[in-house]
């Protein structure tokens, strides 16, 4: 009965089972006809958490190719040893490796390109490893489009004054966060200006820049001063803990081909005036003629939809100069002003429909529920 039934309806049956480990690998067993949709959902997004289950896949894979196209994501958290080519299986087919708590030295992954060629995002968190290393892992990933890095902070310097050379020519997204640096923690910040130095100006489309610490310590100028001007098409910043807007330290005036830019603030300061002007500064400094989206969100923690304002809260903002800045003719392609928040919308839109007027009527506000 199993048997006749179109192939189409026997992949729709499994797919339900595409978080159920054991149930797909006995139903790989059980039924030929079964086995190549079942092997898709147990191999496409592999999770390896002991360097033992990194060999063991390689060793899987190695008499069986075929396994190794499947697999499109791998994850490897805590590596106790440094990682290596050599404990890396082959996987042809592999676009997206995200590495966590793991470590490496200068020539370890230097042939990771030739195991992982079509390799092109690459994210990796609390990863303490040299420059150099991170340099040469990168240069190795020749298809690299996408790179994360979280806590920045724990790539190590060079101390004897070598330059860093590498080259990253694909790379179109770079997404820095350092949300995890401890608050008044002088560091370092290497990888930004090995960034800048190796990058072209016209390379980075999309940039994500996060921060817990108070920017003026944190060197992301030279990122605005250098892709700004170029192919900077989509901005995300994101600052934790900010509140002295007078003495923000950097400027977005740069960046003036944006198409969308998305301003993220979180503090536990909200009655705070020194919070309540943050918004209207960056906005200030708004100076391209193609943006057509502006994405406001104001919290108590980071990413966490929850903990975002009430949407009556943000009629505490300095509106008449945000009104301003909106009416300049640098803006006026902007199509749509979306503000990310919680609760009943009613107050905030008669306080903008009185403040802001015009934008108003013209449909440019979008009030986005996050509750």
């Amino acid at each position: 009965m199993i048997a006749s039934l179109p192939p189409e309806l026997n992949d729709h049956i499994l797919d339900y089972l595409h978080k159920d480990s054991r149930s797909l690998g006995a139903c790989a067993l059980t039924c030929r006809a079964w086995l190549a949709t079942a092997r898709y959902h147990r191999f496409r997004d592999l999770r390896v958490e002991t360097d033992a289950k990194l060999t063991a896949l390689r060793d899987l894979v190695a008499p069986s190719p075929a396994l190794g196209l499947v697999v499109r994501r791998l994850r490897i958290y805590n590596s106790i040893s440094p990682l290596r080519c050599s404990k890396f299986p082959s996987l042809p087919a592999l676009t997206t490796l995200v590495l966590c708590g793991c470590g490496f030295r200068l020539g370890d992954l230097a042939g990771i390109g030739v195991k992982l060629p079509a390799l092109q995002e690459l994210s990796m968190s609390l990863c303490g490893v040299d420059l150099d290393a991170l340099a040469e892992f990168l240069s190795s990933i020749s298809g690299l489009t996408i790179f994360s890095l979280a806590q920045s902070h724990l790539i190590q310097p060079l101390y004897d004054g070598v330059p860093v050379v590498g080259h990253l020519d694909s790379l179109r997204t770079l997404r820095l966060d350092n949300s995890g640096l401890p608050r008044g923690k002088r560091t370092y910040y290497g990888p930004v200006d090995w960034f800048v130095s190796t990058l072209q100006p016209q390379q980075i489309q999309t940039l994500h820049v996060i921060h817990l610490a108070d920017p003026r310590s944190i060197p992301v100028q030279p990122l605005f001063d250098t892709f700004g001007p170029g192919s900077l098409e989509h901005l995300f910043l994101g600052l934790y803990f900010f509140s002295d807007a007078a003495t923000i330290g950097f400027t977005l005036e740069p960046c003036v081909n944006l198409r969308t830019i998305e301003l993220g603030h979180f503090t536990n300061q909200e009655s705070d005036p020194r919070v309540l002007k943050w918004p209207s500064v960056l906005i200030s400094q708004l100076n391209s003629p193609s943006l057509e989206t502006l994405t406001l969100t104001m919290g108590t923690r980071p990413l966490s939809p929850r903990s975002n304002w009430q949407f009556k809260d943000f009629r505490a903002l300095e509106w008449q100069s945000i009104v301003s800045t909106l009416r300049r003719p640098t803006l006026q392609n902007l199509k749509e002003f979306r503000i990310h928040g919680r609760g009943d919308k009613a107050s905030l839109e008669a306080h903008l429909k009185e403040m802001c007027r015009d934008a108003y009527e013209q449909g440019l506000f979008r009030l986005v529920q996050q509750d």
